[in-house]
């Protein structure tokens, strides 16, 4: 139909739309030298601005391209990843084998990691105690309380409510780290409450939830936490490594990537965590109950969200990425442990049912938590870029 259409127009309608394209061609040309040069200027700012004297509007500029985290777009990957984990759970527990998982927790650590020095990670430990002591003892006090609450939305299952509070007695985890990094917050202090908090979770964990549920179940943690210390150790030193050591190209090549990489490694982790609890639970929770389990748990994480903040930059006067990093270590925790400590550690003692329900908190806590970590990640780096709402 093309042809016939250019075979029917004669040379005056041929010779206009030669000159049209033509006319096209030139201002998409003028378009993109425009915005070539704009960007060369833009850097020539950049390079020239501790050498000139620089007003307000050039230093708003610099200081936007300087903070501006690179996107990954972490929300909408794990929005599709459960997703598909819902509707196709058993093709989607596939594509993350169990024995995967350590290893899959040590990529997205290295991700968060490659972007940090020596300096930067000794530094938070050795200069930044207020913060790193604040941050640990939120998560240990901050979520266990808000968890013994919110649970009592739960009161009509015993098992899902056990369930709530074992999520919120089981700190931080790799996730928070990389949102950190997305958030442009604090990501070696983040780092150093996630190893601080994982090497106490061990003892702490199962004593807060025997102390919180008024419960003599007892829950062995010990076991867990060894392997996801080596999960947390030997990424960080790797990635720390390659950021001194690294020729330049590399280094770049890998910090530009990361982001994303990790993002899609915790988009996988959580698709594991609730395909695996989907095909347990199936057919055995009704949707008014799973109704209110989720609104108990965005309750639970947009509190710790929002008092991790509070303590932080109120009570603690931390500096504004200080008070990020405490803010998500304390509003996102390890969902993905919690389920395996509700299949494993409460096996020996519950029924197969009771099992299947006190998991679900946590597969569920994993998408809440991610998500609301995303979108504030989303929020923080527009409003560094001056255009939150």
């Amino acid at each position: 139909a093309k042809l016939e259409v250019l075979d029917g127009r004669n040379d005056d309608e041929d010779h206009d739309l030669l000159n049209f394209w033509k006319e096209a061609t030139t201002m998409r040309m003028s378009f993109s030298l425009f915005f070539f040069l704009s960007s060369f200027a833009s850097s020539l700012q950049m390079s020239s601005v501790q050498m000139s004297s620089v007003g307000p509007p050039k230093l708003n500029v610099l200081r936007a391209v300087r903070q501006e985290p690179p996107k990954s777009y972490f929300g909408s990957t794990v929005f599709a990843a459960v997703t598909a984990a819902t509707v196709f759970p058993a093709a989607t527990k596939a594509l993350l084998p169990g024995q995967w998982v350590s290893a899959a927790l040590g990529g997205a650590m290295f991700g968060a990691a490659c972007t940090l020095s020596l300096k930067d990670v000794t530094s938070a430990f050795s200069k930044r105690k207020k913060a790193l002591v604040g941050g640990v003892l939120a998560q240990f006090c901050v979520m266990p309380a808000l968890a013994a609450v919110c649970s009592k939305m739960n009161a009509g299952s015993p098992a899902l409510r056990d369930g709530v509070i074992l999520v919120g007695c089981c700190p931080g985890g790799a996730a928070s780290n990389v949102v950190a990094l997305l958030a442009n917050a604090d990501v070696a202090l983040s780092i150093a409450m996630t190893a601080c908090s994982t090497l106490s979770a061990s003892f702490l964990t199962p004593r807060l939830f025997e102390a919180v549920a008024h419960t003599s179940t007892s829950i062995d943690a010990s076991r867990f936490y060894g392997p996801l210390a080596t999960a947390l150790v030997l990424p960080t030193f790797l990635g720390v490594l390659l950021n001194e050591k690294a020729p330049d190209n590399l280094r770049a090549f890998v910090q530009k990537r990361a982001p994303t990489a990790s993002s899609v490694i915790v988009a996988l982790i959580v698709a594991k965590v609730v395909a695996d609890v989907r095909l347990l639970t199936a057919g055995v929770v009704a949707q008014s109950t799973f109704a209110t389990l989720l609104a108990s748990l965005l309750l639970l994480h947009t509190a710790g969200f929002g008092l991790g903040s509070l303590i932080s930059a109120r009570a603690l006067r931390l500096p504004t990425r200080q008070s990020r990093a405490i803010a998500i270590e304390v509003g996102m925790q390890n969902s993905a442990l919690a389920v395996v400590l509700a299949t494993a550690g409460l096996g020996a003692t519950a029924s197969n049912l009771d099992v299947a329900l006190a998991s679900l908190p946590g597969a569920t806590s994993a998408c809440v938590h991610a998500l609301l970590g995303g979108l504030l990640a989303t929020y923080w780096r527009r409003k560094d870029l001056g255009i939150a709402t």
